[in-house]
């Protein structure tokens, strides 16, 4: 939920009152005579980097306020580092309590925005609360290590992530009033106006960030992948255009180890497309994907076979549009459709899972039809798939002759001659 835990050790603190050649008792008064006699034996002429360095402590040391958070830090830092991992991996694995009282140990060593991060997501995923997510952001400036523009940037990415998604588009649109030119807000941006259903301003946010055609990068994959979701999602593939426009000078300004970053990370995507039914989307992807290894047999393959089942997509969409068609036919080729290639939890088109046996009740509780009727209607109906929508007839054409025979069981010779003499 939180992302993954990166443990990496940090490099040590250095000793500034070494730097200045006294110790952590001196008084305060005597840190600008340590610094003075330091400069005469490293002036910058001669010794650059270590004028550096004594210029570094002196600004930490001189000033009370920085010098205690200096003391406290050097003193406890090991420690809240290891609470710190402690805290992130209680997060990770769900456990809010645990999280919470690790980060308010932290906190009792050092104030930092890593605790209080931390406090503010279980603030709204634990106790549902936002005004102490709030009243925990805030807290974060006080520490002085995160400038207002990104303490607002990482507010809203995760009251998004949260599900507090007007909350977030609220706190950004006023904050662009101050901040207009930020990147990271209308990075953001994107993300909220996709959860809000928003689809034309997170178009004008992407946009505006990606760069001109020589400018492209790596850092602009996930704009296209966002691109990409929106044109799945809300049917815009008339934008579709404005991406493929695109792709070629983004492919051309990649160096060889950050293609093969872009093709594992759009291979991902695709297969993610492909689990969850999305083929128009994943053709897309394996097309970009060809583009980056035109000779890639895999790639190739890719696109061929989410190009055929985008074709089944279509069609299974033509055959709902037929009103002469009776709709429990249609119902039995969405069924099918599900079973072969829906491998998730998603329903197609918004049917439910027994449709085709719930409406072939229906219609004979109302009378309308009687059995050896609906035999009937079914049994053209499948000549009429078979002429008319030749694409589903050969998708399901074992389905459909199964069905064609039940239908036809109790027929006579005669009635099944007039029923294969039809053409739909």
């Amino acid at each position: 939920m939180f992302g993954q835990i990166r443990r990496q050790k940090k490099p040590a603190l250095e000793n500034y009152y070494k730097v200045l050649g006294t110790r952590a008792n001196i008084s305060q008064e005597r840190i600008k005579e340590k610094y003075v006699a330091k400069l005469k034996e490293n002036p910058p002429e001669t010794h650059p980097e270590e004028f550096k360095k004594i210029r570094e402590a002196y600004d930490t040391l001189r000033d009370p306020a920085k010098r205690k958070k200096y003391d406290i830090t050097r003193k406890y830092g090991r420690k809240v580092e290891r609470l710190n991992d402690d805290m992130m991996l209680a997060l990770y694995m769900e456990d809010y309590l645990d999280a919470e009282s690790l980060a308010q140990d932290s906190l009792q060593l050092i104030p930092n925005s890593s605790a209080y991060t931390v406090l503010s997501q279980i603030a709204l995923v634990y106790h549902q609360d936002i005004k102490l997510f709030h009243h925990y952001m805030d807290q974060i400036v006080a520490v002085g290590d995160v400038d207002q523009e990104t303490l607002i940037t990482t507010k809203a990415s995760i009251l998004v992530e949260m599900e507090y998604a007007q909350e977030a588009y609220d706190l950004v649109l006023e904050a662009k009033k101050t901040y207009p030119q930020s990147r990271d807000l209308e990075y953001v941006s994107v993300s909220i106006c996709l959860a809000l259903d928003k689809p034309d301003e997170a178009i004008n946010s992407i946009e505006s960030l990606l760069p001109d055609d020589q400018q492209l990068s790596i850092d602009d994959l996930d704009l296209f992948i966002k691109y990409t979701l929106i044109l799945m999602r809300y049917d815009r593939w008339e934008l579709k255009p404005n991406i493929q426009r695109r792709i070629k000078p983004f492919v051309s300004n990649l160096d060889a180890p950050d293609r093969d970053v872009v093709i594992s990370k759009l291979t991902d995507e695709y297969e993610e497309y492909w689990d969850r039914a999305m083929f128009r989307a994943a053709e897309f992807i394996a097309s970009i994907l060809t583009t980056l290894d035109p000779k890639n047999r895999e790639f190739r393959q890719m696109r061929r076979d989410s190009k055929e089942l985008v074709e089944v997509e279509k069609a299974l969409r033509r055959l709902d549009r037929d009103e002469i068609l009776f709709p429990y036919l249609f119902y039995n080729a969405l069924a099918w459709y599900r079973d072969k290639y829906v491998d998730s939890f998603e329903v197609f088109m918004g049917e439910e899972e027994n449709e085709a046996a719930r409406f072939l009740e229906e219609t004979r509780s109302s009378g309308e039809l009687d059995d050896d009727e609906i035999n009937v209607v079914i049994a053209m109906g499948i000549r009429r798939i078979k002429n008319k929508h030749p694409l589903i007839y050969a998708e399901f054409k074992q389905e459909w002759t199964e069905l064609l025979e039940k239908a036809t069981k109790g027929m006579n010779r005669e009635e099944r001659r007039q029923i294969m003499r039809t053409k739909g």
